[in-house]
């Protein structure tokens, strides 16, 4: 008598928890070690389930960490299920009996998924790819022979093919809003471009203009003349200054002269009228001065001003070229993920197409 234990239906979870594990290739799951039945003092261990082999973790601080390990072979690792509790299973590494370990899973799930992944890995090891494929296809050596029926619980076209379905959706639903995502990125592009050159060119002529009101300063233009022009007020008034001391002494001699005469007369008027022009033209003279210094006072403000308008205006063409580069930065990982969304989207489509040709191509489709 033979008995047959199988298929395992497994709820949508756990199958999904499968089948991540199984596309990584390797996991991790934490048991507790008894021993015997009766031990009173478990041991936490961990269970390390790879493509390659199935290794046991000692973790111990004060030891350090030793393991056991146990490649795949055509009967061991074993995994005997205990029959009770949904928890215990039993896992032989080997036929030597220090490497029959007895565990209790954290979970049922847990120790379902230690189960299956290691029948997996162990069917992938030392089941052979042509057994398979006669389970599914015809032999070609054997022309004419019906071909082999796959049962249902072997192979899901319809789930697979929903499933399928589903991800090429969603992939293209993913692909249509990276599209869109691009489009307007692009119209921004443009429209940040267009400013960016309308701005430039402004920011340009502008730069233009001022450097061509500050190249004659820059060539001994209207801040020269105007230096010279002080400098020949104040040689002009360093002269009328001589010319007012000497002038003193002769102006003292004709007062002296003049003492006994009528200060109403001729002479004196005459005098007088002399003296009232110096004056003027003294007065007129610092006036002038003072004027030519607040010019110049008022062209050195204005020299200062441009100066610091160039440097901001330098600063904000900087900065838009900054955000510029940021924009093209944004642009090409947008076109990136487009080009990869292209990709998942053609071989999921690939997949739905070949699947499509075997559903077709099978007698139970």
């Amino acid at each position: 008598a033979h008995g047959v234990i199988g298929p395992f239906e497994l709820d949508p979870i756990t199958r999904m928890s499968l089948e991540n594990i199984l596309s990584s290739g390797a996991s991790r799951f934490p048991v507790r070690h008894f021993r015997d039945q009766n031990d009173p003092h478990p041991r936490d261990l961990q269970i390390h389930v790879t493509q390659d082999h199935v290794k046991v973790v000692h973790p111990g601080a004060e030891r350090g960490s030793s393991e056991v390990l146990a490649p795949y072979s055509a009967d061991y690792p074993k995994v005997i299920i205990h029959p009770l509790d949904t928890c215990k299973f039993r896992l032989e590494l080997s036929e030597e009996q220090d490497k029959v370990y007895h565990f209790v899973a954290l979970s049922r799930t847990s120790r379902d998924l230690i189960a299956l992944l290691i029948r997996c890995f162990h069917a992938r090891q030392y089941v052979a790819t042509a057994f398979i494929l006669s389970r599914l296809f015809q032999n070609p050596a054997t022309p004419g022979a019906p071909l082999t029926s796959v049962a249902h619980y072997d192979l899901d076209i319809e789930r697979l093919g929903d499933r399928l379905g589903k991800e090429l959706n969603r992939n293209v639903a993913q692909l249509e809003s990276v599209e869109k995502v691009v489009r307007n990125a692009n119209l921004e592009k443009r429209e940040l471009q267009a400013q960016l050159g309308e701005t430039i060119n402004s920011y340009t002529e502008a730069i233009e203009k001022l450097h061509q009101q500050l190249t004659p300063a820059a060539k001994g233009g209207a801040a020269a003349s105007l230096q010279l022009q002080i400098h020949d007020a104040r040689a002009t008034n360093s002269r009328l200054q001589l010319e007012l001391q000497e002038l003193r002494p002769a102006l003292e001699e004709e007062k002296q002269r003049s003492a006994g005469d009528d200060v109403d007369g001729p002479a004196a008027q005459a005098r007088a009228r002399a003296v009232e022009a110096f004056r003027a033209e003294i007065t007129q003279l610092r006036s002038s001065i003072s004027k030519l210094a607040g010019n110049a006072e008022q062209y050195s403000q204005r020299d200062m001003t441009i100066s610091n308008e160039l440097r901001r205006l330098r600063g904000d063409v900087e900065s838009l070229n900054r955000e510029k580069e940021g924009l093209e930065k944004c642009i090409g990982q947008a076109d990136k993920e487009k080009s990869d969304l292209i990709e998942n989207f053609l071989y999921v489509k690939g997949c739905l197409d070949k699947l499509q040709m075997a559903s077709l191509a099978s007698p139970a489709a």
